[in-house]
């Protein structure tokens, strides 16, 4: 050819005849460009019919192939590599079309494949066949667990449907039972009544026949004389009772949520993971919806309910999570925060006032702690029916010597035991603390304390106001957090509902998982409990305002191990 070929391909028509056909086609093997004519050609010379021809669209997905020892096009041995056009060439290619490219040895570029195709066998056995075998193994595990799963599960289900079975049997011959006592008693007193009036039957029949006797005799003196002696007829009167015994069976409603508290439920876990490698990650066992507009507040009431409220609507909901209905009591107070003490006593933090509330079954409330004109921002249950709340002077950020920023601990009487408010050298220790929960780990004190609208710490204090950490975000970044939580075993939880994480903090306040919840079941985590089993429940509001529904996640915390 009068050109090369790598000229050749920069062409917009067919170099291999003059009728200016559109290149179409690729020959991987020989590398060049083909029009519909060519490619026909060239599929039917015997020495390239095998080459490999694809769409030029296509071919830049494609290695360039060399099939043999020798060039295609001379068929003489191959000495050089192309380093433009990345095929082996002749000593004709390189005096031709090749002469102003770069070449390597054909021998070195052999050997540096055999070494590259050798390391990939390397990899394979040493890393990726044993990574695979090694995923494979606990993918099977992981489908030998399932299936144990849930045949396990299946057999829990039979043995409880056939419990329900026995129960219903049960009940159905004690109906049974008795209806059968009953009919037994009333066909007994109606065949006792039955006894009674055959006999006023036949009383009937006798006196009657008296009396025809009489009529029939004709003789008036002994008409007035049996007449004197009876003074009178004594008919004895047949009793027709006014109301009838009867009986019936008025069937009970089938109705799903019942059966769901009695039956039960299959629960699946959906895992979601730390998003900085951490330790834990948070499995959804069940996600309940609430009536509630806007979640603000939460407190677990026991294993199957947890109360929630709003800070712009007066009353708070308990909401159940065994598919009954939820229960709502009107209060004539906007909550400010509630909580429920050890002994099940609940109390209610005042908006307006900032007075704590005990609150009884008919909605009425018994002031039991207040520090007017100072403001309640929390509360807080700890063991022996203590109370942890956060108090404040002023509800901003803006601290004095003068300004008054504590953690108070009191009793269901009242009586303050001790607070927290200044560490050993007269300084506030809080700018303004929203949160305060116990550590029973530890016996710490952890605080959120926020320090302007923008970012928020988390403290852990003893009783004797050392501050034993202050955690501000992880890996330098500043967290928003609006919950606590401690778990069990000592872990902070915190909810930060602007950026959609969720905090995991230990005891020496590292953070030790980084939560992402956005796009997930946790979205907008809002309010965070803790129920007596360990479950850890998450309060979240969609974002949409108009049509805004809130819900409760009920979470396991998981290792990662």
């Amino acid at each position: 050819m009068a050109m090369s070929i790598r000229k050749a391909q920069d062409l917009a028509y067919c170099p291999l005849c003059d009728n200016k056909n559109p290149l179409k086609w690729k020959c991987l093997n020989c590398v060049i460009n083909l029009c519909d004519d060519c490619k026909r050609s060239h599929e039917r010379i015997p020495a390239t019919k095998a080459h490999h021809v694809v769409n030029i669209s296509d071919s830049r997905g494609f290695p360039n192939i060399q099939t043999s020892g020798e060039c295609s096009i001379h068929k003489l041995a191959v000495t050089m590599f192309c380093s433009n056009c990345k095929i082996f060439v002749c000593n004709e290619c390189i005096t031709g079309d090749h002469n102003s490219h770069t070449f390597e040895k054909s021998q070195t570029v052999h050997r540096r494949l055999q070494t590259e195709c050798e390391s990939c066998i390397t990899a394979i056995e040493n890393n990726k066949r044993p990574d695979a075998q090694k995923v494979l193994l606990q993918l099977q595990q992981s489908e030998q667990s399932y299936r144990s799963q849930c045949s396990a599960v299946k057999e829990r289900v039979i043995e409880r449907e056939l419990k329900i079975k026995q129960s219903i049997e049960s009940k159905r011959e004690s109906i049974l039972s008795k209806i059968n006592e009953i009919t037994q008693k009333q066909l007994a007193d109606n065949a006792l009544s039955q006894v009674e009036v055959k006999k006023q039957l036949e009383n009937l029949d006798v006196q009657e026949a008296v009396l025809r006797s009489l009529l029939k005799n004709n003789d008036p003196q002994m008409l007035m004389s049996q007449l004197s002696v009876n003074n009178q007829l004594n008919f004895e009167v047949l009793k027709i009772r006014d109301e009838t015994s009867g009986i019936s069976y008025h069937a009970g409603q089938i109705e799903e949520k019942y059966l769901t508290k009695m039956y039960g439920c299959v629960e699946y876990n959906s895992t979601i993971r730390s998003i900085n490698s951490g330790n834990f990650t948070l499995a959804v066992k069940d996600v309940i919806a609430t009536k509630t507009m806007k979640l603000d507040l939460l407190c677990a009431n026991d294993e199957n309910s947890a109360w929630v409220g709003n800070l712009e609507i007066k009353g708070i909901s308990l909401v159940s999570f065994n598919g009954m209905d939820m229960s709502s009591r009107t209060l004539e107070i906007i909550p400010r925060d509630f909580t429920i003490t050890t002994d099940g006593t609940l109390l209610i933090s005042d908006k307006a006032d900032g007075i704590v509330k005990t609150v009884t079954a008919n909605n009425s409330f018994k002031p039991i702690f207040n520090v007017a004109p100072l403001k309640t921002l929390s509360i807080y249950g700890i063991e022996g029916n203590e109370v942890l709340a956060s108090v404040v002077d002023k509800n901003n950020y803006q601290v004095k010597s003068t300004s008054i920023r504590k953690i108070v601990q009191f009793d269901l009487n009242g009586q303050t035991n001790f607070e927290i408010q200044k560490d050993k050298n007269g300084t506030n220790i809080f700018t303004l603390p929203v949160r305060c929960v116990f550590n029973k780990v530890n016996k710490n004190f952890v605080v959120l304390d926020k320090t302007n609208s923008e970012s928020s710490r988390v403290l852990s204090i003893t009783r004797d106001s050392v501050v034993r950490f202050v955690y501000a975000g992880s890996h330098g970044n500043k967290t928003q957090g609006g919950y606590l939580e401690c778990t069990l075993d000592g872990l902070i939880i915190m909810a930060e509902t602007k950026n959609d994480f969720i905090h995991i903090i230990d005891v020496n306040g590292e953070c030790v998982s980084l939560i992402s919840t956005s796009e997930t079941q946790l979205e907008r985590p809002k309010a965070i409990s803790l129920t007596s089993e360990g479950y850890v429940l998450v309060g979240s509001t969609e974002r949409l305002p108009k049509h805004a529904k809130s819900k409760i996640s009920i979470v396991k915390l998981l290792t990662t191990d």
